[in-house]
């Protein structure tokens, strides 16, 4: 199913989540847009407009010639990590979560089998402060042990004021149960507006 024809990032947010109340998300044809939405002409990082897009069916929506050599190497890095995750986005359970924030939508698709998750953080707009409250993630077991860390193929800026989790740092991760993740929830790191972030989790063995 096609949601709309605006293929500006952050509508897209807020289209799918509508959209994902009712349907599931290999339903959902997302694509990646050009740099510039023809729809409202506001222009968006590469790593912006593909967090969005690898949750539905998934597609490329922006003519590549145009397309920088650098560019051209992260699609292909994206294309990879939607392929690995597929199972999992496409599988798993979907979940919305609300965040006393309102500049931040998050979701959380969580496999059937507990053993891993993948959580989107997206900030649309400017806040009150850079760095907001940590996002609390239910659906996984509570006394399993889960590894935390960036999937560093969409990183986006973070911002620069405050040092940020060492966690979120390349090649780097933090370990929490089930439960604490559940209770205290994942600290975010600083975001500016319209970014996006995808966070993996995984049961440690």
């Amino acid at each position: 199913m096609w949601t709309s024809d605006s293929l500006d990032a952050l509508d897209r947010v807020h289209i799918q989540r509508g959209f994902s109340l009712l349907f599931p998300p290999e339903l959902m044809g997302s694509h990646i847009g050009a740099p510039s939405a023809h729809t409202t002409k506001r222009t968006h990082r590469l790593g912006f407009r593909a967090a969005p897009a690898i949750f539905g069916a998934f597609g490329i929506e922006w003519n590549l010639l145009d397309a920088q050599e650098d560019e051209l190497k992260t699609i292909q890095s994206i294309v990879s990590l939607h392929k690995c995750f597929r199972p999992l986005l496409h599988g798993g359970r979907a979940r919305w979560i609300d965040h006393p924030d309102k500049t931040i939508v998050a979701h959380v698709v969580v496999a059937n089998d507990c053993s891993e998750a993948i959580l989107s953080v997206t900030r649309v707009r400017s806040s009150h402060t850079m760095r907001s409250a940590p996002v609390r993630i239910h659906g996984l077991e509570e006394d399993r042990m889960y590894a935390v860390e960036m999937l560093q193929d969409l990183l986006e800026p973070l911002g620069g004021a405050h040092a940020q989790p060492e966690w979120t740092g390349h090649g780097s991760s933090v370990q929490c149960t089930g439960r604490q993740l559940r209770v205290a929830g994942v600290v975010l790191p600083e975001m500016v507006p319209e970014s996006a972030v995808l966070i993996r989790l995984h049961a440690c063995a």
